[in-house]
């Protein structure tokens, strides 16, 4: 057990340490949310700030994507205020970083906990002790979740750990708080609403309930449409977020149709579905690890993809 806190508390060093010495843009547009979210108090019309001219991104993804990172940042109000607006500006962090920017830290840590979070999660997963013990240590040097939580700062590993959860959740039979959590990672990105009817499909080929499935599946999608239901009225958030990226799917001729079609997206949920009919019933730790940690693997990945689309 000894071993095991010493391994945890290097991987946690080492998330620190990163965040503070490396820097992404895309941390710019959860800082500039943050600012408008907690600095002045737009909760619910932080999207129509990107058309003005003090904000310079753009906020694509859903609402949660933004309001998570956000509540984090409270206890930080007026450093947020004052700063928000300058994490997007590559030469002001180039000027203002030393080797460590803790600045960095304080707009990277709600992914980090995310990340960690993983490190309680996993474990409940396997009967074994040292099953256990060998996916936290597998976990707490994981290279892609440090690079989305520490390096990144991206909001793709809130949505693993949801969708791990809710994973989690189905086994325990806990069928409705899934969809729920399901719904909830939809409400960040929506490629988890695609997880809903296929749980409920699942559900009813295992029970031949088809009256509870039909409930699990309206449950999910209407968590999610309560979700975005206060944004609808934002023209921005219609433009930029809600439409936005499935009409980048439907014009070949642009730059973002590329993304729609890699592979990581159809792969991702096909080991999600996996791990459904692979773990529900067990325990066992090869049968469940490998599908779940690939599947983490395939949400890393589509991360990596960012560089490239």
């Amino acid at each position: 057990m000894k071993k095991i806190f010493w391994i945890v508390l290097v991987a946690i060093f080492l998330r620190l340490g990163l965040a503070m010495s490396t820097y992404h843009s895309d941390l710019g547009a959860f800082a500039q949310a943050g600012r408008a979210i907690v600095g002045e108090g737009k909760w619910f019309s932080f999207y129509d700030t990107m058309l003005t001219p003090q904000i310079d991104t753009v906020f694509n993804y859903q609402p949660l994507a933004y309001l998570i990172p956000s509540v984090f940042y409270l206890p930080f109000k007026g450093i947020v205020l004052e700063t928000g607006n300058l994490i997007k500006n590559h030469d002001w962090i180039i000027a203002n970083s030393s080797l460590f920017n803790p600045l960095l830290l304080l707009y990277k840590y709600p992914m980090i906990l995310a990340d960690l979070a993983f490190l309680w999660l996993l474990p409940k997963f396997f009967g074994k002790t040292k099953d256990k013990h060998l996916s936290m240590v597998l976990w707490a040097f994981n290279p892609l979740a440090i690079y989305v939580s520490s390096m990144m700062g991206q909001v793709d590993i809130v949505i693993a750990l949801f969708i791990t959860y809710a994973l989690y959740l189905y086994k325990e039979d806990k069928l409705f708080i899934s969809v729920i959590f399901l719904a909830l990672s939809a409400l960040i990105k929506p490629a988890g609403l695609i997880l809903i009817p296929l749980l409920a499909l699942h559900n009813f080929v295992t029970n031949k309930k088809i009256t509870e499935s039909l409930l699990l599946t309206l449950t999910g999608l209407g968590v999610y449409l309560l979700g975005v239901l206060p944004y609808l009225g934002s023209i921005a958030y219609r433009h930029y977020a809600l439409f936005a990226e499935h009409l980048y799917c439907l014009r070949p001729r642009h730059p973002l149709f590329l993304h729609c079609l890699h592979p990581h997206s159809s792969f991702t949920l096909a080991k999600a579905v996996y791990v459904l009919s692979s773990c529900r019933d067990s325990l066992a730790f090869f049968p469940c690890f490998f599908p779940l940690s690939s599947t983490m693997a395939s949400l890393g990945y589509a991360l990596v993809g960012y560089l490239f689309y």
